[in-house]
C-alpha cells in the first residue's frame, strides 16, 4: 500500500513539474527598433487568474498544427497544474487531520485514507470551470497556440473528498467531515501564503 501511495505521489509531482515547465509565454523586453525581439504579452494575467482562498486556478498553453489538439494540450496542462496544487493542499490537510485525531500516518488506516484522497483529487478534476480561452495562429509556422484559464472552487473539493472517501476508511478513522474541511481551509491558507 505504501508503494502504491508513493507511486501515485511521484506521478502527481511529475505531472505538476511537466505542467509548470510547459507554462505560458514569458514576457520578453523589446530591445530596440532594429532588433528582431518582440515583446510577448501574457493573456490571463492578474489576481483573478491566480489561486486564492476561494479558487484553485491555472493558466496554461498548448501548441499544435491542429487547433483542437492545441486546445486539448492547454486544458490538460492547466488541469495538471491545478491537480498538483490541490494535491499539495490535500496532503497537508490529511496529515494535519490524522495528527489531530491521533492516527499514525503510516498505519493501515492512515495510509488508506491518504491513498483514497489522492484518487479523489483525480476524480474531482471534472469540475473545473473554463474561465477563458485565447487562440492564436502563427502565419509563418501555421501552428495554433491556445491559452486557457481554468478554475475550481476550493469548497467543492472539500465536499467531494468527504463524499468520495470510502465508508470503510471513514469508519476506521472515525472520520469527521467538518473537521477535515477545517484542516483543508487551514492548508489552503498556508498554500496561498507560500505563493
Amino acid at each position: 500500500m505504501k508503494t502504491r501511495y508513493l507511486f501515485i505521489t511521484i506521478c502527481v509531482a511529475g505531472l505538476t513539474l511537466l505542467a509548470t515547465s510547459c507554462g505560458g509565454s514569458k514576457k520578453v523586453a523589446t530591445m530596440d527598433k532594429d532588433s528582431d525581439m518582440v515583446e510577448q504579452i501574457d493573456p490571463f494575467v492578474g489576481s483573478e487568474y491566480q489561486t486564492d482562498k476561494k479558487f484553485f486556478r491555472a493558466v496554461a498553453q498548448g501548441v499544435s498544427t491542429d487547433r483542437t489538439i492545441a486546445e486539448k494540450i492547454a486544458i490538460q496542462n492547466a488541469k495538471t497544474a491545478i491537480a498538483g496544487d490541490i494535491q499539495s493542499v490535500v496532503q497537508e490537510a490529511t496529515k494535519q487531520y490524522l495528527r489531530n485525531h491521533g492516527i499514525d500516518e503510516v498505519s493501515d488506516a492512515g495510509t488508506k485514507f491518504q491513498a483514497e484522497s489522492v484518487i479523489a483529487v483525480q476524480q474531482v478534476l471534472s469540475n473545473v470551470v473554463n474561465k477563458g480561452k485565447k487562440l492564436y495562429k502563427s502565419k509563418s509556422t501555421n501552428q495554433y497556440t491556445c491559452f486557457v484559464a481554468l478554475e475550481m472552487a476550493h469548497e467543492d473539493i472539500g465536499k467531494s473528498l468527504g463524499s468520495r472517501i470510502s465508508q470503510e476508511a471513514k469508519d476506521r478513522l472515525d472520520f469527521d467531515e467538518y473537521q477535515f474541511n477545517k484542516e483543508f481551509d487551514k492548508a489552503m491558507e498556508l498554500f496561498n501564503a507560500r505563493k
